[in-house]
């Protein structure tokens, strides 16, 4: 049955409200969803009761579910993302699919291989490590066939045919370790004494050989290697820039150096050292000749004097010397000498106790005049020479080194050099082909002077325009 209402009216309801207390006082709050500010909303308390009327608690936001699994009728749950739901096994285990862990496991499998495995057929293929083991196994069996009973413990060891003469009862070393007989069945690692050396052919071996005292004998040969480096012996050569020449050598024909050029000591057929004495020789030996024979010293006749050889200033001989040679107080008698004995000089005579103190005037050999206390005797100047000056250009071009530029006079006295303190340049003396390599060097402000001399001198500079001041006395 329905009602009517007439006239019509419009019935409204208000909003729900409920009271709230706080701080002690009851007020009437509206239920509110504000979802401009949410902080403001105000929502309907609920109070939620279980079956035996206890509330349920709700604390922090979240509904507190507590789940059982005992009694005849067990709460049941499901977990899943929203889409997906986690399964159960029969064996009441989870279900779990990891796809990255699941590949792993399988290329894991396939490397370990399986018992059905075929035995690896190489060390290096792509096999899986039970086809491997499966391979290293067959052959530990084969080397395990091959390998001989112990004896004593011992893995016995058969070398014949190997080239070695072992006794197969060696178990130790055996031999001397003192000085002795070297033992049959020796291992001691040094050398051996030979008195007669061994003497070998391709192929065969020798112990180290020592002398009597146990030291190392070493032949060097022409090269050595030390600390990596090598070291060559030169022989009449050019001195080597790593030279380990020492000892002697005897050579039938003495050897013929030249500047820069090294030698091993040169030795007699007896390997005695060939030396060359002169008077201030502090070791005294026996001289000998070319042939062997001593040469006595003291008064001989020519054929078994030392031969004596002049300068070749000297002019030929074309009439025997008399050659006198005193005690200290007379003269002896006077002994000739032949033009063919002495083929160059032209002296008249000689006086000598020690030696022979002889000049020369330009056209002879003359004794030096003493006086009566053996001071010798200075010859008188009698003229004084023209002094002239003059300060000379020198560059790269050999120059005159006299005053005038032109050949030196004969009759010079005195010559003086002196390069200018200014230069920069290096200077040099020598003959007219002087070079900077050739000539002496010069270094101002020092001086040279040369005395009663009238040879042709040559100055040169490395360097243009240096000057050298010249003094000459004629």
């Amino acid at each position: 049955m329905a009602i009517y209402l007439y006239p019509p009216v419009t019935l409204t309801t208000g909003a729900i409200q409920y009271s709230r207390k706080s701080g002690g006082v009851t007020s009437a709050t509206t239920v509110l969803e504000d979802l401009d500010s949410p902080t403001n909303s105000r929502g309907m308390p609920v109070v939620i009761h279980s079956i035996d009327g206890a509330p349920i608690n709700i604390t922090a936001g979240d509904l507190n579910v507590q789940l059982s699994d005992r009694g005849s009728n067990p709460d049941a749950t499901r977990v899943g993302d929203g889409t997906n739901i986690m399964g159960v096994n029969s064996n009441l285990e989870a279900l779990v699919h990891d796809a990255g862990l699941l590949t792993q496991s399988t290329t894991t499998n396939t490397n370990l291989g399986a018992q059905a495995d075929s035995v690896a057929t190489t060390d290096t293929g792509s096999f899986s490590l039970i086809a491997f083991v499966k391979r290293s196994l067959q052959n530990w069996t084969s080397l395990l066939a091959k390998m001989p009973a112990l004896v004593g413990g011992k893995i016995p060891v058969d070398v014949t045919g190997e080239g070695l003469a072992l006794d197969a009862s060696i178990i130790q070393s055996q031999g001397t370790v003192t000085n002795g007989t070297a033992a049959t069945k020796s291992t001691m690692i040094g050398g051996i004494y030979n008195a007669t050396p061994p003497t070998l052919t391709t192929g065969q071996q020798a112990a180290i050989q020592l002398d009597t005292a146990g030291n190392q004998k070493v032949t060097i040969t022409n090269t050595v290697n030390i600390s990596g480096a090598n070291v060559e012996a030169a022989q009449n050569a050019t001195a080597a820039s790593k030279s380990d020449l020492c000892g002697g050598v005897y050579n039938s024909a003495a050897p013929t150096l030249t500047s820069g050029n090294q030698s091993a000591m040169q030795l007699d057929i007896n390997g005695n050292l060939k030396a060359i004495l002169t008077n201030a020789s502090i070791i005294k030996a026996q001289l000998q000749d070319n042939a062997g024979t001593a040469i006595v010293l003291g008064q001989q006749v020519v054929t078994s004097s030392v031969p004596v050889a002049l300068s070749s200033r000297h002019e030929a001989v074309a009439t025997p010397l008399a050659m006198r040679q005193s005690d200290g107080t007379n003269f002896l008698a006077s002994i000739a000498l032949t033009a063919t004995q002495l083929t160059s000089g032209a002296i008249t005579s000689m006086r000598t106790t020690m030696g022979v103190m002889m000049g020369w005037d330009g056209a002879t050999h003359r004794e030096i005049a003493v006086d009566t206390s053996g001071n010798t005797k200075m010859a008188t100047m009698t003229s004084v020479g023209t002094v002239t000056s003059a300060k000379i250009s020198v560059g790269t071009t050999a120059v005159r080194a006299t005053v005038t530029g032109t050949a030196a006079s004969a009759s010079r006295k005195r010559l003086s050099i002196k390069p200018a303190k200014a230069n920069t340049g290096l200077m040099f003396l020598g003959s007219s082909s002087v070079t900077t390599a050739s000539g002496i060097e010069i270094l101002g402000p020092d001086r040279i002077d040369f005395i009663m001399d009238g040879s042709d001198y040559y100055l040169i500079s490395d360097s243009a325009g240096q000057s050298v001041e010249i003094l000459e006395s004629i």
